[in-house]
């Protein structure tokens, strides 16, 4: 059993990250060959529909086998204002204390 979490780089995409975990490597506790493919062909393909079906089909069996039981939601929350100093950060983390006013 792993807690986790996986900052995709602000890419909202079922391939910022679903693969990474189930690919076969060594960070693929399941290492479920059928998934694995099923994630490669959603990886691998552009057609809009034949993608959405692929990652239909692996986040299905990732659900229906409990694979990943998500707990909880991370969010991000930014400031903005025209007199502050702030620039977002590629980590997604909000550091409030490098934020000034102008």
């Amino acid at each position: 059993m792993g807690f986790v979490t996986w900052g995709s780089g602000s890419v909202a995409d079922a391939s910022a990250s679903t693969s990474k975990f189930f690919d076969g490597s060594d960070i693929d506790d399941v290492k479920n060959a059928e998934l694995t493919a099923t994630l490669k062909q959603a990886d691998t393909t552009t057609d809009p529909e034949k993608r959405k079906e692929s990652y239909s089909k692996a986040l299905r069996q990732i659900a229906d086998q409990a694979y990943w039981v998500p707990l909880w939601t991370y969010t991000t929350n930014y400031v903005m204002a025209k007199d502050l100093n702030f620039t977002p950060t590629p980590d997604e983390f909000v550091r409030f204390y490098d934020m000034s006013w102008n």
